[in-house]
């Protein structure tokens, strides 16, 4: 599943889960308007989980849509991500020779869930 979070300034609550999930969830950041200012050198996504008191990069991967002259910078969310449920923040941070460019800082959160993956029952 995407989730795609606009560059239009609004700060917003951003659901990425439930504790344990892996690889299900994107987070697709439009960064047209910074792409077509500035030439990209790399970008991060600065996480902080709930509970956690200092945050963590997370690596985005940058995508480009010319069919719709779209740019995005997108993490694809893991169990790291996941591992404890309520609110956390996170922010996207891109970097052009000595230019730094940063998003607004996001709410993130993470639903609860009932444990781990249960395997089904076996067969009679």
């Amino acid at each position: 599943m995407r989730y795609t979070i606009y560059n239009d300034g609004r700060t917003k609550t951003i659901p990425i889960g439930k504790v344990a999930e892996n690889n299900y969830t994107e987070l697709a950041f439009d960064i047209t308007d910074w792409i077509n200012e500035l030439e990209i050198d790399n970008c991060v996504l600065v996480m902080q989980r709930p509970k956690d008191k200092d945050p963590y990069p997370a690596q985005c991967e940058i995508e480009r849509d010319y069919y719709r002259q779209k740019a995005y910078a997108v993490h694809k969310i893991t169990s790291t991500d996941l591992r404890d449920y309520g609110n956390g923040r996170c922010q996207l941070q891109m970097l052009s020779g000595d230019v730094v460019a940063k998003s607004p800082v996001y709410t993130t959160i993470c639903l609860i869930s009932l444990g781990d993956t249960v395997a089904p029952p076996a067969p009679w």
